[in-house]
């Protein structure tokens, strides 16, 4: 019963579905709530973690769409400006189960001066290709 009142009430605060509970039972007679409330704020969140509750209560949302283009790929366009700086990350290998080096190229896109690095590890920044500008 928790379970669907918290999907027809979205899943309100503890303090809100206590009284959600306790008007169904008092106020409009329905006894399938006389259990649920009398019970304390803090264990309907107890309720909440339980399997019965958890398995009654799943939905799947799909991913929603951006409504902003994040990770578009296209060249930019620097009118003749240098400061376009193209970044590329390449990992070398395994070797024996150990991985291996990233090699990072930073290139100017007008001015093609490149700078070129390798790291041990590479964080989530860097894993793709971005395009930035410098100021």
């Amino acid at each position: 019963m928790l379970a669907e009142v918290d999907s027809l009430h979205d899943t309100l605060s503890g303090p809100a579905t206590k009284v959600l509970l306790e008007r169904a039972c008092r106020v409009f007679g329905d006894v399938r709530f006389v259990r649920l409330a009398q019970i304390s704020v803090s264990h309907l969140y107890n309720l909440r973690k339980a399997d019965p509750y958890l398995i009654n209560r799943f939905e799947h949302k799909g991913t929603k769409r951006s409504p902003v283009a994040i990770g578009t790929r296209k060249a930019p366009a620097p009118q003749g400006l240098p400061g376009y700086i193209r970044i590329d990350t390449v990992h070398q290998g395994d070797w024996d189960g150990a991985k291996g080096v990233y090699h990072i190229n930073a290139v100017d896109i007008v001015t093609q001066w490149e700078l070129v690095a390798s790291v041990e590890r590479i964080s989530e920044a860097l894993r793709y290709t971005h395009v930035l500008r410098w100021q």
